[in-house]
C-alpha cells in the first residue's frame, strides 16, 4: 500500500507539471496521445514481464455483499473507506464548483 501511495502521490505532483508544459510548448492533444503511449506501452510491458500466476477457482462460501459487510464491521476499516470516500467527494465537488466561483 505504501508503494502505491508513494506511486499515486508522484503521480498527483507530476502529472499537472507535465500536462501544463507539454500544452503550453505543443497542444492539449499532445498531452494525452503520450499519456495513450505510456499507457500502451505499461499494458505491453505487463503483459510481457509480469508472470501469469494460475488462478485457482476458490469456492465462494459466502455472497459478496455478505464478505462486504464483514469488512465494514471493522472500525479501522470503516474509518478508511469513510476518508477516502470523504476525500474523492471533496475533490469531486471542488472540481465541479471551483470554476463557478
Amino acid at each position: 500500500m505504501a508503494v502505491s501511495g508513494a506511486a499515486v502521490g508522484c503521480s498527483a505532483i507530476i502529472g499537472p507539471a507535465f500536462g501544463a508544459v507539454v500544452a503550453s510548448n505543443y497542444s492539449i492533444n499532445w498531452v494525452f496521445l503520450i499519456i495513450a503511449a505510456t499507457m500502451i506501452s505499461s499494458a505491453v510491458l505487463a503483459f510481457v514481464f509480469l508472470p501469469s500466476g494460475n488462478l485457482k477457482k476458490v469456492k465462494e462460501e459466502s455472497s459478496h455483499s455478505e464478505k462486504m459487510l464483514s469488512l465494514l464491521k471493522n472500525p479501522m476499516l470503516a474509518a478508511s473507506y469513510l476518508g477516502a470516500f470523504s476525500l474523492m467527494f471533496a475533490q469531486g465537488a471542488l472540481a465541479y464548483l471551483l470554476p463557478f466561483r
